[in-house]
């Protein structure tokens, strides 16, 4: 009946060429029989229902969304309208970000070098013996302490190159 520009983006068209024509339409049998059936539910019930999908992103890959269907009360009938938000890249950020964590707390645990992982603020979260060893502390008093501390406090002549990547680093202008 309706369709807003962002839904009809999903799947590479515009509002027009949605309005009037059926979910079986755009999407494969298996995908608009579940749709059905989520909207019959809705429908029967009176309540929203909050749910996922896939979908074929214009790039080729295939998308997630996570959204709303709920019960939409016409002078003449109710209907199912819904809203999502498309949560592909923030999950393959997540995928990568785990994947990193998992990365360093091997290289930590079994690499036997100095480690150590640094809030955005500075701050050591984790580090390895070997780190606690480098700065001849204890692995409970490096976690938790704010990086720079651990710093000469006056930059000395081979340490100045060192300040300058770490300032660098922490106001996020290097990796």
């Amino acid at each position: 009946l309706w369709a807003n520009h962002a839904y009809a983006h999903l799947y590479g068209t515009v509002p027009q060429q949605l309005v009037g024509r059926y979910i079986e339409d755009f999407d494969a049998p298996a995908e608009a029989d579940r749709f059905r059936a989520l909207d019959q539910q809705i429908l029967t019930r009176g309540t929203p229902v909050r749910h996922t999908l896939r979908y074929l992103r214009q790039d080729g890959t295939t998308g997630r969304a996570v959204g709303h269907r709920f019960p939409v009360r016409e002078p003449s009938r109710t209907c199912v309208a819904g809203i999502y938000v498309d949560i592909t890249d923030h999950l393959r950020a997540t995928e990568r970000r785990q994947e990193a964590e998992e990365n360093l707390s091997a290289l930590r645990d079994h690499s036997g070098l100095p480690c150590a992982l640094l809030s955005a603020d500075g701050r050591v979260i984790e580090a390895s013996v070997a780190a606690a060893e480098l700065f001849h502390l204890g692995l409970t008093d490096l976690v938790g302490r704010r990086a720079h501390t651990l710093l000469a406090p006056q930059p000395v002549p081979d340490l100045e190159r060192l300040h300058r990547r770490w300032n660098s680093l922490i106001a996020r202008r290097t990796r």
